[in-house]
């Protein structure tokens, strides 16, 4: 007891050191991913150039090593990390101070830049969280940027692959990657990272995958090459799809539009629609539908030209009875008690009267002098109420008193 006393000099000897949990170390191992297609827009490439080869990007902290993106047909890492930095302030108040975020170390040295005011910018405490591909997988294979109206885009896992120590390496040629990664990516396509068929570059999708069937030659790598395949079927269902709806809407517009307006085709449509080797059909149906034209604005025009005739019609019926009574007007029959015959003239036999000619014109003048009413002082009046105000009021012989002077 006391030699064992003396040797331990009073420090435990027994038990074993702490060891996390089995679920947390395997979570905390890279994972890898796979992507056979490309969701890249032209916009896109020139905005961030590490696009140009292809691929799809995804928001995710485990794939910062990659920039967010996976490239096309490319062995993808997902490494542990760390979520976005967040503030002190953050951390108090959303998170309720959470143990599991870690303060960030400034590194011994570093010197902050000078502000607007020229002293040295204030260092203010940031607090980051770890971020481990095991609690990141399901984000990255089940989130929006794979999922799309329940329809897979292609991301799939290798997870044949998982565990493997990911040791990135300078293999020349600009290549900086994981050497045994890489000899697994170069048997599956030789030629990467480019995807060549006879001797030349190809983004059909049909042509890569005469690739990879070739590729299953290589028995150890065959469950690989499987979810390689995987992944191409995933994404030519959701190019196909996409692409025939945007044909539909196409056609669907052009019947609907009376202007001739169809739906136009995006940058993703082209992306797609290349990689299917499909044809842009917007001009084929803009020039089917103005070979039939709409019959609902056909018919339209048929019945506006209709009121417009009927319309003319009726105006020139007007017109014509206008005419007509004009010529007949001075033959309606005028009944006065005053006068003998029918029309209230004397000697008038009721016979239609009307000035189209001579003799009906002299018939007139006749009838309208027979009507005339003079006064005793001599002058004429067409009608009998105008010779009564004259009498009542302005005749100078009638209205003369008997010294002369006129009543008025």
């Amino acid at each position: 007891m006391s030699q064992v006393l003396e040797v331990s000099q009073g420090y435990p000897v027994e038990g074993r050191p702490f060891e996390p949990p089995q679920l947390s170390r395997q979570n905390e191992q890279p994972r890898y991913i796979t992507f056979v297609g490309s969701l890249v827009e032209a916009s896109v490439a020139l905005d961030r150039p590490w696009t140009k080869g292809g691929g799809i990007e995804i928001g995710n902290p485990c794939l910062r090593y990659t920039k967010n993106f996976v490239r096309k047909g490319r062995i993808t890492p997902v490494l542990k990390d760390v979520h976005d930095w967040v503030t002190q302030d953050y951390w108090e108040k959303a998170t309720g101070r959470d143990a599991s975020y870690f303060p960030r170390q400034v590194p011994a040295g570093y010197v902050s830049p000078l502000n607007e005011s020229g002293h040295p910018s204030p260092i203010r405490a940031m607090y980051g969280k770890i971020a481990v591909p095991g609690e990141q997988m399901d984000s990255i294979l089940n989130g929006s940027a794979n999922i799309l109206d329940r329809t897979r885009r292609g991301v799939v896992e290798l997870t044949e692959l998982a565990g493997h120590e990911y040791n990135p390496q300078d293999l020349g040629d600009g290549i900086v990657t994981d050497p045994t990664i890489w000899k697994i990516q170069r048997t599956i396509l030789p030629d990467y990272p480019f995807i060549m068929k006879d001797g030349q570059p190809t983004v059909l999708l049909d042509d890569i995958e005469e690739v990879l069937l070739d590729a299953q030659r290589h028995t150890s790598l065959r469950s690989i090459v499987d979810k390689y395949l995987t992944s191409l079927n995933q994404f030519r269902d959701f190019a196909k799809g996409s692409v025939d709806q945007t044909h539909y809407r196409m056609k669907e517009s052009a019947v609907k539009s009376d202007s001739g307006y169809i739906w136009k085709y995006t940058e993703l449509d082209f992306v797609l629609m290349e990689q299917l080797g499909v044809q842009r059909q917007d001009r084929e149906i803009r020039q089917a539908n103005k070979a039939q034209p709409n019959e609902r604005l056909e018919n339209m025009f048929e019945q506006w030209l209709a009121i417009q005739i009927e319309e003319k019609q009726a105006n020139l019926e007007r017109q014509k009875q206008f005419a007509v009574d004009q010529n007949t007007m001075a033959a309606a029959p005028i009944q006065d008690k005053g006068f003998d015959g029918q029309s209230g003239y004397s000697g008038y036999s009721g016979e239609v009267v009307t000035n189209a000619t001579a003799q009906g014109q002299e018939e007139i003048a006749v009838a309208m002098a027979d009507t005339m009413h003079t006064c005793e002082c001599g002058k004429e009046f067409d009608t009998a109420q105008g010779i009564s105000m004259h009498k009542a009021r302005w005749c100078e012989l009638l209205n003369k008193t008997e010294t002369g002077e006129d009543n008025a």
